[in-house]
């Protein structure tokens, strides 16, 4: 088994992983461990987070992206993770609806925040939309916040 098989199966097994354990996993040097991971990414094998453990970010496989969360409360600051809580609990957010830290939070949340425009009375607005929440519920959560409330 090559370095890359090994590594690709280590990451079925135990999903997203730091550059270090995979070179513990190949017994190898962290650089050469990163370069292999950095050539799988380059093939698409391997995705890679912008959510830093320990300062170094995560690679995962394709379809492990749900598997990224449980690094988040320990790799975030506090007031981030906070807004990535609200996010997940609401599933979509209205940028013109939230306060300033919440609107430059999900602006760092790559992973889990994905903007959307919408056209709203032909003005573009801003939505944030969870990551794994399809985007047939995200539309209708969307067509709910701009259906006028009755008085």
């Amino acid at each position: 088994m090559t370095d890359q098989e090994h590594i690709l199966s280590f990451l079925r097994t135990n999903g997203p992983s730091t550059p270090g354990k995979v070179a513990k996993v190949i017994n190898s040097q962290i650089l050469l461990a990163s370069a292999h991971l950095s050539d799988l990414s380059s093939q698409g094998k391997v995705k890679v987070s912008h959510l830093k453990a320990g300062g170094t970010p995560l690679y995962y496989l394709p379809g492990q992206e749900s598997q990224l969360f449980k690094f988040a409360s320990s790799n975030l600051n506090p007031k981030d993770y906070q807004v990535l809580l609200r996010l997940q609990a609401q599933k979509v957010l209205r940028e013109k609806e939230l306060e300033l830290l919440a609107k430059v939070a999900l602006r760092q949340l790559h992973d889990f925040a994905i903007p959307l425009q919408v056209t709203v009375d032909g003005q573009a607005e801003l939505f944030w939309k969870w990551h794994l929440n399809p985007l047939e519920e995200t539309n209708k959560i969307i067509e709910g916040m701009l259906r006028p409330t009755s008085p």
